[in-house]
């Protein structure tokens, strides 16, 4: 049988009458063997001709049809499922931004993040810095094994001048706290010059509820294994900072659950122009196990530190301390008239100091400590054995620590 080759226009025609009659065919339910006709189909793309038959043709066709018929069937159901998620987000969405707690979900998210990306700048520092220096060895922080810090406190409390409150002060506040490294030591005086609040001769707020309360926060952060090692300068401004903001939470906290009637009378002050402020002085210290010594000041406590040989005490070169600065506690209040605590600026009044290696003992002293100030500075031993039965003649509260390194036997 002959077959005339047609042109691209003249197949086009053929395959739009072949589709209209497949049209038809389907209607009538025309068997399909019986479309046996060939065919010339000339492929658009090669221009190759090629001999098929209209039932060939047809069933290629049909399994187009389908193909796109899956392909749409997966399309729609994706979209569905796209839609579905769309509309569940939405609901989600309705019910956050509905919900009570969207400030502050959003504030703490806010928190979070900022808590994050600093947590992130200081380990990026941390990499770069390593990354510098690839062979830098981190030191081991040892101390002598057959060395131990022998510690005391001598407090006593000063007389107050008005007969009608307590007959002793008690605004002094001290301590210390052994590690596995050396011995944190503080003296916190808490300054008379200052009014007090009280409810049924109990202090709501004062100088002495301040140091009694920044001794407290002291002792719970120097607690904390992160400080167990060190007490360089950084450390100690570090542990100061952190325990002035709990001892305020606690202070705030106190007034917060006074009776009305402090709270009126605390407004009345405010309104007066008689902000109530409480305030005192701080000196804290680190030494460790190797003779090291850390140790800043706030005010006018103050510190000698001595090498000894032979049981000899040489007194080491003193660290000049001022006197200047205390840290201050105040009430004022807001636009709203709430009662807000304020503190000052001590940053800019710290003195810090330290003194590498040489330290065999330690005294610190409040300056209740009057009229031995200077014996304590010569014969410290001799002196401190004596000191119970000296009068002081100062009428203030008086605290003194001793710190001393020695050797097991």
């Amino acid at each position: 049988m002959n077959h005339q080759k047609l042109s691209l226009k003249e197949v086009v025609k053929k395959q739009e009458l072949l589709f209209t009659q497949l049209v038809e065919f389907s209607k009538e339910k025309l068997n399909i063997d019986d479309l046996e006709k060939k065919i010339l189909f000339v492929n658009p793309t090669s221009e190759k001709s090629v001999l098929k038959s209209e039932k060939d043709h047809y069933l290629e066709f049909i399994a187009r049809i389908q193909n796109n018929i899956t392909i749409l069937s997966k399309g729609i159901h994706a979209a569905g499922k796209e839609l579905k998620e769309k509309e569940e987000m939405i609901i989600r969405l309705k019910d956050e931004i509905q919900s009570p707690n969207l400030p502050e979900n959003y504030l703490k998210l806010g928190q979070e993040k900022q808590e994050l990306e600093k947590e992130n700048t200081f380990l990026k520092r941390q990499f770069s810095d390593l990354e510098k220096d690839k062979t830098a060895i981190i030191p081991h922080y040892s101390v002598p094994s057959d060395t131990y810090i022998s510690s005391n406190i001598l407090v006593s409390a000063g007389p107050r001048k008005e007969k009608d409150n307590d007959t002793e002060l008690g605004e002094d506040s001290s301590g210390i706290y052994n590690t596995p490294y050396g011995t944190y030591f503080w003296i916190l005086d808490g300054t008379s010059d200052s009014g007090r609040i009280e409810f049924q001769k109990s202090h709501v707020f004062s100088s002495r509820v301040l140091s009694q309360q920044l001794g407290n926060a002291i002792f719970t952060v120097v607690s904390d294994a992160e400080y167990e090692k060190s007490g360089n300068e950084d450390t100690l401004k570090s542990i100061l900072d952190k325990a002035i903001t709990k001892a305020k939470t606690t202070i705030v906290s106190i007034v917060k659950n006074a009776p009305y009637e402090i709270h009126q009378q605390i407004i009345d002050h405010i309104n007066n122009n008689q902000n109530p402020y409480c305030s005192t002085t701080i000196l804290l210290g680190f030494l460790d196990k190797n003779g090291n010594l850390w140790h800043l000041y706030l005010g006018d406590s103050q510190l000698y530190s001595f090498s000894i040989t032979d049981e000899r005490f040489i007194q080491n070169e003193r660290a000049p301390n001022e006197g200047k600065g205390r840290l201050f506690l105040s009430m004022n209040l807001s636009k709203e008239k709430n009662i807000v605590f304020e503190t000052n600026n001590y940053e800019e009044n710290i003195l810090s100091f330290v003194k590498k290696g040489g330290v065999d003992y330690v005294m610190a002293f409040s300056d209740g400590i009057g009229s031995s100030e200077k014996a304590l500075s010569i014969q410290p031993k001799q002196v401190l054995s004596k000191i119970s039965f000296t009068e002081q003649k100062s009428y203030d509260d008086k605290s003194l620590i001793v710190l001393e390194r020695k050797k097991f036997l």
